[in-house]
């Protein structure tokens, strides 16, 4: 069988490992993904402020060029960038050229706004960089099959879910939230899950990618607790999905399949049950996956990984500058988080530390990467900075990607019951996330 040659099972064992290895395994103390970050760091630091305004220069042509003119190739680059992201790229490359050449106003050349902004987006740079070719790799190697398939015998009684929801939520580790949600939308129109099912997985499985995750502990400067932050931020995830799945307002929507066929109890045992064995059903998924995996799949995804990283690089330049000048200038983000202070209090931080993370507890809501931005650099201690990183990442809800990919899907959703699930999810793991600092430092 083609599927079971040598040569399948190679590529299969091969690139998984060499996946698993780049993101997980520690060389003297760290994983090889930072010590390629930190190598590039310092290879580049002298250019790297002038290569995100190159960057951010580029895009903002290409992007003009697909509204302006009838250039195809543009026209597909930008296609899901409408005006509002096209003035962050323009917000981006103005603020690096700014910065990079030391032209402009003081209070946006300052260290902590500006300087911080545009060092951040080249820190951006570098760690998506190290990781997105990879990400392309493992998606592709099978390994996310193999282990989908692995663990679908706990989903349904610990999640209630069809096993595939394992997959769903590796596709979202492994490249971006917006494809696990991708992938869960088609399963619901293919009849996989019902509408509860698939509400479920999109607002509890969409997890940071694992690309994110290295920018928001390198934003935070604790790159050196990177595989600590992702297994606790999974962790709490599945704690998460099992609690929520079994409250509302997750228990109340329909388990009826898109069609309106209603889902029996007979056709959850049926799904539990594979013919030839749950290992051999895992190595088949594996070896499908690792087949399809040719030199034109990894160009296609290394084009789109590359895009994504020249988006990204933008858009935290922009976002970092308008949250640092809020937070720099303005007292808003210390109003959002008054009422926060209290709950953090409870968790064990003390009055200065809980002052300081309470508006980063909320601000996630806009963007993953914003709680990082606003505690770096902060002064307070590892434990705090780590409770920040590992909150936002598993709150799911943030408007610059999740909840956009979300509404756009053919599950039934609205904003208000996106930002109430925000909430709720946070409120949640509050005290969860305490318990795992207190054991952790």
């Amino acid at each position: 069988m083609l599927m079971r040659s040598p040569s399948i099972m190679l590529k299969f064992i091969f690139f998984s490992v060499l996946g698993i290895l780049y993101f997980f395994v520690p060389i003297f103390g760290v994983t090889p993904m930072i010590l390629l970050v930190g190598w590039l760091k310092s290879l580049l630091t002298a250019i790297k402020d002038y290569l995100t305004f190159v960057i951010c220069l580029a895009l903002v042509m290409t992007f003009l060029l697909s509204r302006f003119t009838n250039s195809r190739a543009m026209k597909k680059y930008h296609k899901s960038d409408g005006w509002v992201k096209g003035i962050f790229y323009m917000l981006a490359a103005l603020c690096a050229f700014l910065v990079a050449f030391d032209i402009g106003p003081q209070w946006l050349l300052s260290a902590n706004v500006g300087g911080l902004a545009v060092d951040l987006a080249g820190t951006a740079l570098i760690t998506v960089s190290a990781c997105s070719l990879m990400v392309v790799v493992m998606l592709n190697s099978g390994v996310v099959e193999f282990f989908g398939a692995l663990i679908e015998p706990i989903m349904r009684p610990l999640f209630r879910l069809p096993g595939r929801a394992a997959v769903d939520c590796l596709a979202s580790f492994v490249s971006a939230a917006a494809v696990g949600v991708f992938f869960t939308d088609r399963a619901y129109q293919m009849k996989v899950y019902t509408e509860r099912e698939a509400y479920t997985v999109m607002t509890c499985w969409s997890v940071c990618s694992l690309g994110f995750f290295a920018i928001i502990v390198s934003i935070a400067g604790i790159e050196h607790i990177y595989g600590l932050t992702v297994i606790t931020s999974l962790t709490l995830c599945f704690i998460l999905s099992a609690i929520c799945v079994r409250i509302w307002p997750w228990i109340k929507r329909p388990t009826n399949y898109i069609d309106g066929t209603e889902q029996t109890k007979k056709m959850c045992i049926e799904m539990q049950r594979p013919a030839n064995g749950r290992f051999n059903k895992a190595v088949s998924d594996g070896l499908t996956r690792a087949s399809e995996f040719s030199v034109e799949t990894f160009v296609l995804g290394a084009k789109d990984a590359l895009a994504f990283t020249q988006k990204i690089v933008a858009y935290v330049a922009a976002i970092a500058v308008l949250a640092l000048v809020l937070a720099e200038y303005t007292p808003v983000f210390t109003w959002l988080g008054y009422p926060m202070i209290p709950l953090l209090r409870l968790c064990g931080f003390t009055a200065a530390e809980a002052a300081v993370m309470a508006p980063a507890t909320l601000i996630g809501i806009s963007e993953v990467a914003l709680p990082a931005i606003l505690v770096a650099g902060s002064g307070i201690s590892e434990k705090a900075v780590f409770f920040i990183c590992v909150l936002s990442t598993v709150q799911i809800i943030f408007f610059s990607e999740s909840v956009n990919a979300m509404l756009e899907s053919k599950v039934k959703m609205n904003i208000a019951n996106l930002c109430l699930i925000f909430l709720i999810r946070t409120l949640i793991v509050l005290p969860l996330l305490a318990i795992a600092c207190m054991l952790l430092f």
